[in-house]
């Protein structure tokens, strides 16, 4: 009975410290990424430095930013979890989909070569300090998505909560909570945001942005089909009224959007030019 106890609390100790754990990564990881992409307030970002060889340092950051997505999304497949939790204790997946997510965004960050060859410099202007705020809002609205579909369960915490106190989990209710009755995808257009509204433009920062919307747009496909297996003609008729990626636009563009979004700033930043 005694070892039994000992057993019991040794597990909740381990499943608590594993989620914190993770939790914490991702909360340090993430809050740098967030300045990092911004090139302010932390040491490295994507435009400080010089890439000593503009080949190279693509080379290495199409293969950073794959390190990254590519795993991401195959971790979040329902085929993958299936296998997965046989391998690990089903209250850890999530934890661990968190904890690698945010060791790999690390490695993304620390091994990034800046590619600082300017397409347009906003930065002293009110164009500039604009996009900026547009940028942070961009990260503060994804972070509030998160809570809007459940933050905790979302990071792992929840299910280490129920697996501990030895609680069924409910099954998955399909809800539409504020901005999921604007688009089906308010995260990832958050993310769109965060990463194109920016005050210096330069090649790194565009081949960021491009990869970013290429994997959000790939992510969804996988995403929907999941969601329509999981909750069946309840989503399907959810996906035919509600954009996919653009508030109030059914039939979502996002390349184009984005496209448009970069010319006009690059035409803006022609006529106003910075302020001294």
């Amino acid at each position: 009975m005694k070892f039994a106890l000992e057993e019991l609390l040794m597990k909740r100790f381990i499943y608590s410290f594993y989620g914190i754990f993770s939790y914490c990564l991702f909360l340090v990881v993430f809050s740098y990424f967030v300045f990092w992409e911004n090139n302010i307030l932390v040491p490295t970002g994507v435009d400080k430095g010089d890439a000593p060889n503009l080949f190279k340092a693509l080379i290495i950051n199409i293969l950073l930013i794959a390190l990254f997505f590519v795993p991401h999304s195959v971790m979040a497949r329902k085929s993958f979890k299936a296998w997965w939790i046989t391998v690990i204790p089903k209250a850890l997946e999530r934890s661990t989909y968190v904890l690698v997510s945010s060791s790999l965004m690390a490695v993304w960050i620390y091994f990034w070569q800046p590619i600082p060859l300017i397409i347009y410099d906003l930065t002293d202007s009110w164009l500039g300090t604009f996009l900026m705020i547009l940028s942070f809002f961009g990260f503060g609205l994804a972070v509030f998505c998160t809570f809007l579909i459940n933050h905790f369960d979302l990071f792992g915490l929840k299910q280490i909560y129920y697996a501990i106190n030895n609680k069924k989990e409910s099954p998955y209710k399909f809800v539409t909570p504020l901005l999921y009755r604007l688009v089906r995808h308010p995260l990832y257009f958050s993310f769109m945001i965060a990463f194109w509204c920016n005050p210096l433009l330069t090649v790194g920062h565009l081949l960021l942005a491009l990869m970013a919307t290429v994997y959000t747009m790939v992510g969804i496909g996988y995403e929907e089909k999941d969601l329509s297996e999981l909750f069946g003609e309840t989503y399907d008729l959810y996906a035919e009224k509600t954009p996919k990626l653009l508030p109030f636009v059914l039939k979502s563009k996002p390349f184009l959007f984005m496209a448009g979004l970069t010319l006009l700033s690059l035409f803006l930043a022609y006529l106003i030019g910075p302020v001294q």
